[in-house]
């Protein structure tokens, strides 16, 4: 951009994440409009595959340079106020529009007078949490007193519990574990994990609760932040360690400091998008944690900018408070080195005689608490077994683009936009998947960088491609034929015409050679394994919901999802049709199997909770574990195809490789 050009006219300051900054002049004639959108014919394209094809426009208005939403999927925000459809809104100096993950700010000129004005806007911040209490010094004192008691009161209640009590006639002889005390670290301590427990009906409840991270941040209404507030973060994983389920909602965290200062949860009051911006997507509302499973929190507090020592107090229903010691926390450093503003130099101390004074009361500290002794220890998803990379999908609100993820979440990455339906080869170097782009239509078959890309089906109804266990072989899904019939085709991995084979739909190759699919037509109903031609079939399933079949690594199961007891959810069968089992059990949406590289656990994606996310699990044992949060959702419908081409999650694909 020329540099005269920069200071005399209007410019649009476009930053898309990660990518480098662009500064656009806007138009000088009133009415005239810049497209922004990923479409190479829009007048400003970008990259960010949370933005839609055409996603917004900019123009000069005639008192102020305008924005308006042109339908997009993830929507725009104005000074953090998502904006009507096809209306035209005023963009200020200074203020930032979010278009998905990209950043526009109008800047206007330095030298020449504009024509337009600065619009007045002033951006709403968040929702206002309740305004923060302080417990009275003499309430401390009181609560110490009821402490003692409640112990004394413990203690006699427990002598009780012990002694032998003969039920009545009639009456069954259950007898509940009592209560255990909470657990509080003493002040000092590291994070570290606590427990509660108490007792149910058919199991007890035992929340472990571990802090990952604490972090302090300025908030920003708008374009200027508050340099005397902050926004705490917390990063928490909860694991349910006893035997009976247990309810997880972000507002049943608070903290408090020494002093009595109580801080609420206040993550409710924000939109997701703007919980998605701050980066804390993990939130799980009254989600049903049971036995051995385990999943994060992301908790959001607003202070005052100054040093915190803070206590982070969890109350599960039905049981008593857990507490943990999260130590110091300088929230005026913090938010001034996310500022860049300069910190005081402290001055030196001098020595001085300090006169008596006196102790302030600590905070009471309750006993440690322990498991009951005749309370069995759950069984959580196996560590070990949480290796290796996971290839998934997610829809954009036009198309699916494909990720790619190490199991723990960790370095994920936008692998190949407009794809999806991934299959990792056996070997896990090359990766097979469906394109959607309109010069690359049907099935690619590529190297894991991308590169050495080759077309194995040149139509988009191809789908589906599964490898034989050499790798040479492709077998896929194609709805191609003029009636629109299920038939599966095999074609060679490295190009050539494919051949059909027969009536099925999803298939998958086992490391044994037989092949696991939908049956279709002439093949049935349920799931069905046979031979590569489609010989020797054999049904595993009965039911017609039955779909997305992926073979362990030893071809002894299979793992499938169905909606046969009314929602989604993930069963595992043997390879005899014997054994079935039911491994989710979730009033949300659980599907799309995928096999851990050492057969023990079964990946799959759950809306449950809220936000989209891989799951993983341990068929018979009831363990389940959140891995990581998706970007987005794995269901959606191709904008302009039909659904001989697109099918929703229901034909979609995770993959996982060493």
């Amino acid at each position: 951009m020329d540099e005269t050009l920069s200071n005399t006219a209007d410019m649009l300051v476009v930053s898309p994440p990660g990518g480098q900054e662009q500064r656009i002049a806007l138009p000088r004639t009133v009415g005239q409009v810049l497209r922004i959108g990923r479409e190479s014919d829009n007048d400003i394209v970008v990259t960010d595959p949370r933005v839609s094809r055409y996603h917004a426009e900019v123009r000069r208005g005639a008192t102020a340079i305008e924005i308006r939403d042109v339908g997009s999927a993830n929507g725009t925000l104005v000074g953090g106020i998502p904006i009507s459809d096809e209306r035209w809104h005023p963009l200020a100096a200074g203020v930032l529009a979010y278009l998905g993950d990209t950043r526009l700010r109008y800047e206007p000129s330095t030298h020449a007078a504009t024509t337009v004005g600065r619009v007045p806007v002033i951006a709403p911040e968040p929702t206002r949490p309740p305004a923060a209490t302080r417990i009275p010094a003499a309430a401390l004192w009181l609560l110490g007193i009821g402490a003692v008691v409640g112990v004394v009161t413990l203690g006699l209640a427990v002598l009780l519990w012990l002694r032998p009590v003969q039920p009545p006639d009639g009456a069954s002889g259950v007898t509940a574990a009592p209560t255990a005390p909470a657990a509080i670290p003493s002040p000092g301590q590291p994070p570290t994990a606590a427990v509660a427990t108490d007792a149910a009906a058919g199991g007890v409840s035992y929340p472990v609760v571990s802090v990952e991270a604490l972090s302090a941040q300025p908030i920003i209404l708008g374009a200027l932040p508050d340099p005397g507030r902050a926004l705490i973060v917390v990063r928490i994983r909860i694991e349910n360690q006893g035997t009976a389920d247990l309810t997880v909602s972000p507002d049943q965290f608070e903290l408090f400091d020494t002093s009595g200062l109580v801080l609420k949860e206040i993550g409710g009051t924000y939109s997701a998008e703007g919980l998605r911006k701050l980066g804390l997507a993990d939130r799980y509302q009254d989600l049903r944690l049971g036995p051995g499973d385990s999943v994060p929190e992301s908790l959001l507090f607003a202070g005052k900018s100054q040093p915190y020592q803070l206590f982070l107090r969890y109350q599960p229903v039905g049981l008593q408070a857990v507490v943990l010691d999260l130590g110091t926390l300088d929230a005026a450093r913090e938010v001034a080195l996310a500022l860049g503003t300069p910190l005081a130099t402290p001055a030196p101390e001098a020595t001085v005689v300090a006169a008596a004074s006196p102790t302030p009361p600590a905070v009471v500290v309750a006993p440690t608490a322990t498991r009951p002794l005749n309370m069995p220890a759950s069984q959580p998803v196996p560590a070990d077994s949480l290796t290796g990379r996971i290839a998934y999908p997610v829809f954009n609100g036009t198309t699916y683009d494909l990720y790619v993820a190490r199991a723990d979440g960790s370095e994920r990455q936008l692998l190949i936009t407009s794809a999806s339906q991934p299959q990792f080869s056996p070997d896990g170097n090359r990766l097979a998947y469906h394109s959607w782009r309109n010069d690359k239509r049907g099935l690619v078959v590529a190297d894991v960088s991308g590169a050495n890309e080759r077309l194995v089906g040149r139509n988009l109804e191809d789908q589906l491609p599964t490898w034989s266990p050499d790798g040479q072989t492709i077998i896929f899904l194609s709805r191609r034929s003029g009636q629109r019939a299920s038939e599966l085709f095999a074609a060679s991995a490295a190009g050539g015409e494919p051949a059909i084979i027969g009536n099925g739909e999803y298939p998958t190759w086992g490391p044994d050679g037989r092949l696991a699919f939908k049956g279709w037509m002439s093949t049935g109903v349920g799931l069905r394994l046979g031979n590569a031609d489609l010989t020797d079939i054999q049904p595993l399933t009965d039911h017609d919901t039955d779909t997305a079949p992926a073979v362990s690594p030893d071809a002894a199961r299979i793992a499938f999802m169905s909606r046969r007891d009314g929602n989604w959810n993930i069963y595992v069968v043997n390879r005899d049709g014997s054994g079935l089992i039911q491994v989710t059990d979730d009033p949300a949406d659980d599907g799309l199997p995928a096999w851990s590289p050492d057969g023990r656990v079964v990946a799959f994606v759950s809306n449950r909770g809220g936000p989209w996310a891989v799951w993983a699990a341990v068929p018979g044992s009831g363990a389940e574990r959140q891995l990581f949060t998706l970007e987005g959702s794995p269901d959606g419908f191709v904008a302009g195809e039909d659904l001989d081409k697109s099918r929703g999650w229901a034909e979609e694909r995770i993959s996982w490789t060493r």
